[in-house]
């Protein structure tokens, strides 16, 4: 098993195309991979 993090700066009005682009991806790897995605947003005001 292995993790991968990554943080993005995505643009408020950019963040229902980012998700679903991310769902795209993911219905491609689960045919190959068997993993789990978990999305977390800041509350931070940046």
């Amino acid at each position: 098993m292995f993790v991968k993090v990554y943080q993005y700066h995505i643009q408020k009005d950019k963040v229902d195309e980012y998700l679903s682009i991310q769902e795209k991806a993911s219905e491609i790897y689960g045919r190959h991979l068997d993993f789990k995605t978990i999305y977390l947003q800041s509350k931070e005001q940046g």
